[in-house]
């Protein structure tokens, strides 16, 4: 090391200059590495977080979707308990076109209007037999749609006269 003062050749960080007295003191270490190695460690967090996110979120988005569903299809079942306690009683089922007229005929205040995805539940009956149906996430009624067992949740859930015709079944997309 050199004396920065008369630079003469000295041993030591921390002795005076044998020449000039003058006391050295070691050189300013550069701060790039830690910056270097703090902004590495804040990338590598920053993708693990993101490959995390992309597997979690996914899954959390259709566990909620799965939740809506059962909750739809426990709702059916509800309506449906209801209107086969009133066939039980009057040996006939009721004659409604949508839930409110069954609401008329069936004093239950727990019927339910809406699914899981607050759509409304659309409810027909007749003297011989009845339909409850859930559009699905979309809320759009699929006409023609083929019966039994599906695999999205787009598509409707139908409840006839006592069973399922059409319900979830399986992985949903």
């Amino acid at each position: 090391m050199y004396c920065s003062n008369c630079s003469a050749q000295i041993e030591t960080d921390e002795r005076p200059c044998p020449k000039c007295s003058h006391v050295t003191r070691p050189a300013n270490k550069s701060k790039w590495p830690v910056i270097l190695i703090g902004c590495g460690g804040a990338i590598v967090l920053f993708f693990f977080c993101s490959i995390i996110s992309a597997i979690a979120i996914p899954n959390l988005l259709n566990a909620i979707d799965r939740g809506k569903q059962k909750r739809t299809l426990a709702d059916m079942r509800t309506i449906a308990n209801a209107v086969d306690v009133y066939a039980l009683d009057h040996k006939q089922f009721p004659t409604a076109r949508d839930l409110e007229q069954l609401r008329r005929q069936i004093p239950e205040p727990t019927l339910p209007y809406t699914d899981g995805w607050t759509h409304p539940i659309e409810f027909v009956s007749d003297p011989t037999g009845y339909e409850i149906r859930s559009y699905g996430k979309d809320g759009i009624r699929d006409d023609g749609a083929p019966l039994g067992a599906t695999v999205s949740f787009n598509a409707d859930l139908i409840f006839q006269t006592g069973q399922f015709v059409q319900w979830p079944e399986g992985a949903q997309q």
